[in-house]
């Protein structure tokens, strides 16, 4: 997500992300390193995990004062297991990704600035760990409108209609999941 890929973003996400991408480019190695301690060049998962909801406020720099970006934790003290499965899932599985429960060092800004959106989307959605959080139209095109600066109407209708593939059958009333709304915005964004 380079400076490039920001334009048309609404300007609250701009800062958001840039800090993000800001922090992440003078930093990740250094944070890399903290995490592999046997310098293996890979971690489980849950290490990954389990660091960063322990860590992210220890990391200050002029883009957080208080802190890397607060990451959504559970009542366990975790990050919510949902956030980060599909941060994982979605930084693992590009590119043809690999079939195993490692980040490796390569991965890990990835998964940083993944984990950074997927929380920026919980909250703008409103998704809680209890229930899986469903949009209609109206809901889907509120909180691509809350992303993207400049989206026009057509292209909500038609993204809308693509991505409810069910066509708001009696069962499910035009909904569509919060996984794939997910989806769209990487894809619009090529994150």
């Amino acid at each position: 997500m380079g400076a490039g890929a920001l334009a048309g973003f609404t300007i609250d996400f701009q800062v958001k992300a840039t800090n993000v991408n800001n922090f992440l480019g003078a930093n990740w190695f250094d944070i890399w390193k903290l995490i592999d301690t046997e310098d293996k060049g890979f971690v489980k998962t849950e290490v990954v995990r389990d660091f960063i909801a322990a860590n992210a406020g220890k990391f200050t720099s002029p883009e957080f004062p208080t802190g890397f970006f607060a990451p959504i934790l559970g009542a366990d003290g975790k990050i919510k297991h949902k956030v980060y499965l599909r941060a994982f899932l979605h930084t693992t599985l590009r590119d043809g990704g690999h079939q195993n429960t490692n980040v490796y060092d390569y991965e890990f800004r990835r998964l940083c600035r993944y984990l950074f959106l997927m929380n920026e989307l919980s909250v703008l959605c409103g998704e809680t760990e209890a229930e899986e959080k469903t949009l209609n139209k109206a809901d889907f095109v509120s909180s691509t409108r809350a992303v993207f600066a400049d989206i026009d109407d057509a292209t909500l209708d038609r993204a809308f209609a693509n991505i409810d593939d069910l066509g708001g059958n009696k069962w499910k009333n035009d909904l569509i999941c919060f996984d794939e709304f997910c989806h769209y915005i990487f894809c619009v964004m090529d994150a």
